[in-house]
C-alpha cells in the first residue's frame, strides 16, 4: 500500500504546461526538418511540457500543417501530422545572448532535436538549427503561448 500511495503522489504532483500556436510553413520554412512542408502554409501546434519548473522531464508535441481553407482557421484536407514524445531539458545559451534560457526537446524516435527560447513562464519561441530565433511573416510568428 506505501508504494501505491507513493506513485500516487507523485503523480498528483507532476505539472504539465500547454503550449499553442500556430506558425507558418512552406517549401524553404520548415519548422522542424523532418515534416515534408512542400505543399504546407501553417502548422497548428501544441506541446505540453511535464514539470517545466524542474528544468527537465517529458514532453508530448501534436502538430497538423498544410494548406489553408480560406475564411476558416481549418487545414485543407485535415492536413499532415506530426507527433512526437521524449525527453526535454533546460539548457542555456543562443547566438548573441549567452544567458538565454532554452527548452531543448529530445524525441524518443531519434528524430531531431527541437529547441524553443523561453522568453518567460508564459511564450516559448521556436528556434532554427544554429539556435537562432525562426523568422515569422506578417500573419504568423513562431511564438507559442502558454494555456
Amino acid at each position: 500500500m506505501g508504494i501505491f500511495l507513493s506513485i500516487l503522489f507523485a503523480l498528483l504532483n507532476m505539472s504539465s504546461t500547454t503550449f499553442v500556436g500556430s506558425t507558418p510553413c512552406g517549401k524553404n520554412i520548415k519548422p522542424i526538418r523532418s515534416m515534408d512542408t512542400s505543399d504546407c502554409e501553417f502548422a497548428k501546434w501544441t506541446l505540453v511540457i511535464d514539470d517545466l519548473e524542474k528544468g527537465f522531464g517529458k514532453f508530448k508535441l501534436h502538430c497538423v500543417y498544410g494548406m489553408t481553407v480560406p475564411g476558416t482557421p481549418n487545414i485543407r484536407n485535415g492536413g499532415s501530422v506530426c507527433d512526437l514524445q521524449g525527453s526535454w531539458a533546460l539548457e542555456t545559451g543562443i547566438a548573441g545572448f549567452a544567458g538565454a534560457q532554452v527548452i531543448r526537446l529530445d524525441p524518443d524516435n531519434g528524430a531531431e532535436k527541437i529547441r524553443f527560447l523561453k522568453l518567460n513562464e508564459k511564450l516559448i519561441h521556436l528556434l532554427d538549427s544554429e539556435k537562432r530565433l525562426m523568422i515569422g511573416t506578417s500573419a504568423w510568428s513562431f511564438t507559442l503561448n502558454a494555456r
